[in-house]
């Protein structure tokens, strides 16, 4: 069985280790433009397991690709183009990996638009692709109960995981010729980017969880955290934080408490260990120290 998977980062990356293991498949991968940073990362694994690959120029690229190597099934891995409809009904079995639950989730940056929404469960979709954005028909829902304690970098890669292994099972149906079990998508559809991230506007006066989600959301590429300014200085939260119950008497101000600074908010305060200051990572104890910016107000720019 022919296969040729289309994406990139860790998605395709894992899938393809997966299905290599796998002597009746063949395949073939179509790596970003040659000008994008990604294709490096898996050029000398394709090299190493005499796996076929190629540069995805464009639309007409990809055409002239799939007439040459004539694919039994397409694996969209976080492919970031639209698959025009003449390519797909070229397919037997088109499938893309979501990291949304369709269709509530369509479109771009589900798992930082469903953390915002403090979602109780992040959900991938394998479905089956046709000429509309994330709309066919259903094969599998992969679900993880929303950790507080995990940022949305950590949740797509724990979701890549779970599909990567409901992936392998559904292509070894389709490899024995076995009926897939296919749903129509029911719900309210509705479609989010990366504008859209921008456009849920919060504030240190946000309650705590609000603030928490908002932080967790923004680990993630493109991202370099959540970006607040102080002064003239940009600086971006990382992972590492402590909350504190404490209500200080004006909120967005930088205060020192036991040791540590924090950042005011409505009843408690926020103190992120680390920060990323002119890209490099830097204990945000010692950035208020040096540039004297205790006391002054710290804004959400994101």
């Amino acid at each position: 069985m022919k296969i040729l998977l289309l994406g990139k980062n860790e998605l395709l990356l894992q899938s393809i280790i997966r299905l290599s293991k796998i002597k009746s498949y063949e395949l073939f991968v179509a790596l970003p433009n040659k000008k994008a940073k990604s294709r490096f990362k898996f050029k000398n694994f394709l090299i190493k397991k005499k796996i076929k690959y190629f540069f995805d120029k464009n639309k007409y690229s990809l055409n002239n690709l799939i007439k040459r190597i004539k694919p039994n099934i397409i694996l969209s891995c976080g492919y970031n183009r639209i698959i025009h409809n003449e390519i797909l009904q070229k397919i037997k079995c088109p499938i893309n990996i979501h990291f949304g639950n369709l269709p509530k989730y369509r479109g771009r940056f589900s798992i930082p638009h469903s953390i915002r929404n403090n979602e109780k469960f992040f959900t991938s979709t394998i479905h089956i692709m046709d000429r509309y954005i994330d709309n066919g028909k259903i094969i599998k829902k992969i679900h993880i109960k929303n950790d507080f304690k995990i940022n949305a970098k950590e949740i797509y890669l724990k979701l890549v995981k779970k599909s990567v292994v409901e992936l392998v099972k559904i292509l070894k149906k389709i490899n024995s010729g076995k009926k897939l079990y296919l749903r129509d998508q029911t719900g309210e559809a509705r479609y989010y980017n990366q504008k859209s991230l921008a456009e849920n506007k919060t504030s240190f006066f946000s309650d705590k969880r609000k603030i928490l989600n908002l932080i967790r959301s923004y680990d993630f590429e493109p991202y370099n955290g959540l970006k607040c300014k102080i002064k003239n200085f940009s600086i971006f939260f990382t992972k590492d934080y402590v909350f504190l119950k404490i209500k200080y008497s004006e909120i967005g101000k930088i205060f020192f408490y036991k040791d540590k600074y924090y950042i005011s908010c409505k009843n408690f305060a926020i103190h992120p260990s680390l920060i990323k200051f002119r890209e490099k990572n830097i204990s945000f104890n010692s950035f208020i120290a040096k540039y004297s910016l205790n006391h002054k107000r710290i804004y959400i720019n994101e």
